[in-house]
């Protein structure tokens, strides 16, 4: 009865089941602060590194025996690519001694407001997600059941080296990547005389190389909302690389001139917008039930189709 008053307090509770998050872009609310254990001060410093955050509460049990993988991650991992890292909305106080107390030997920061975890769709404790370099949400789990092998796939390209760490030549480019300016941080990396950024300039290319290829599997699938959107970041991420950020911007003058297209994003609006739906029991559960079955079948054929129909199994999960 502790714990469920707790979730309710830090708001898990209130809202509509939401999707997994997997393979959408980490959410504008990451914003942490008060970083521990690392030479990390913001959310933005891990630019080009993948991430596991794990979501947790110095009175969950399971939060301390998950503390044991954690520290098997970061340790693994940590030096060719992968930053660990413990996310609360909890009083310093409290957390500074579970860390403590349970070894815990990787980073840790305070989301005072819950709005990451929120977006994120974390409904209990301890719950964690991969982001990888791209800062794209690859897995969504307990970390008991991340396996090395998924870790391993998603760490490809990622910088093996932080960028608090880079030397301060490169100060230009760490400034870009931190704003995600990738086509300005290779021109600043072009200026230097200095062999050594070789492998820097690559990692960044491989992460420009992920970001259109997401916007390419987005728009052939017809998921022209992720697309649109991925489409949209792309003209200031890949500022300088003229080739790729002309393929982004056909797509949004397509988009605003093709009936079709303009007729899926609306419905994919609709559905993230019944996405928000606030609960208050199994009333409620079954009108919006009716409501996204009615979407799904105006949908039909099209990729707000089966995106209605594996929320309409999440909800219908609700209700056993």
């Amino acid at each position: 009865m502790r714990d469920a008053a707790r979730a309710l307090a830090i708001g898990i509770l209130l809202a509509a089941p939401t999707a997994s998050q997997v393979g959408r872009a980490l959410p504008e609310s990451a914003q942490l602060a008060d970083f521990e254990q690392t030479g990390a001060e913001s959310v933005d410093d891990l630019v080009g590194r993948a991430v596991l955050i794990e979501f947790f509460a110095h009175w969950c049990q399971p939060c301390k025996i998950s503390t044991e993988r954690l520290n098997q991650l970061h340790e693994r991992f940590e030096g060719v690519g992968l930053t660990v890292l413990g996310v609360t909305p909890e009083p310093r106080s409290s957390t500074d001694r579970f860390m403590r107390e349970s070894g815990a030997r990787y980073a840790y920061a305070f989301d005072q407001s819950g709005a990451l975890q929120r977006d994120l769709g974390i409904e209990s404790y301890p719950t964690a997600v991969l982001i990888d370099p791209t800062g794209t949400v690859v897995w969504k789990g307990h970390t008991q059941k991340l396996s090395d092998g998924v870790v391993l796939e998603h760490i490809e390209g990622a910088f093996k080296t932080p960028v608090w760490e880079w030397p301060k030549s490169t100060r230009g480019a760490v400034k870009a990547l931190k704003k995600r300016r990738y086509g300005r941080a290779l021109a600043a990396l072009e200026k230097l005389d200095d062999p050594g950024v070789e492998e820097t300039r690559a990692a960044i290319l491989s992460i420009v190389e992920k970001r259109v290829k997401m916007f390419d599997h987005a728009r052939k699938a017809g998921d022209y909302l992720t697309a649109r959107r991925i489409a949209h970041d792309l003209q200031d991420e890949l500022e300088g690389l003229s080739d790729e950020q002309s393929h982004a911007r056909r797509f949004l003058d397509e988009a605003r001139a093709d009936d079709e297209i303009r007729r899926v994003l609306r419905m994919q609006e609709k559905l993230e917008k019944l996405r928000t739906t606030r609960l208050g029991g199994t009333r409620d559960v079954e009108r919006l039930i009716d409501k996204v079955e009615a979407l799904r079948r105006q949908a039909a054929g099209t990729y707000p189709a089966r995106e209605a129909q594996e929320f309409l199994r999440e909800l219908r999960a609700e209700l056993r």
